[in-house]
């Protein structure tokens, strides 16, 4: 598995998200967009998680970021990949959809 930062053209949008073949889901996703897209980043191993937490503050919808810089050097520990709180995750991108989280 490997994370990847995809660029919508050059609007200051990313996607961080996560594959096999980054490649080739840039292309999948390519045929669905009007932005010409270009691969920023590939990172070994699955540190999606750790990626969406660390920049949950610039998340616009789902797995879709404003651009920041640090994207590009962020490397998260083992710790921060391993320990990533999906409940965490979960509540940004509810926010970021505008859904209420549910209260427990």
């Amino acid at each position: 598995m490997r994370t990847y930062i995809i660029r919508a053209g050059a609007s200051e949008f990313v996607k961080i998200g996560r594959a096999f073949q980054p490649e080739a889901r840039m292309a999948s996703l390519q045929t669905a967009h009007y932005e010409t897209l270009c691969l920023l980043r590939v990172i070994k191993g699955d540190a999606e998680k750790a990626f969406h937490l660390r920049f949950a503050s610039l998340r616009v919808r789902g797995e879709w970021f404003k651009f920041d810089p640090e994207m590009l050097t962020f490397s998260p520990s083992v710790d921060e990949v391993e320990g990533a709180d999906f409940d965490e995750v979960l509540a940004g991108y509810r926010r970021a959809m505008g859904e209420e989280e549910v209260a427990a």
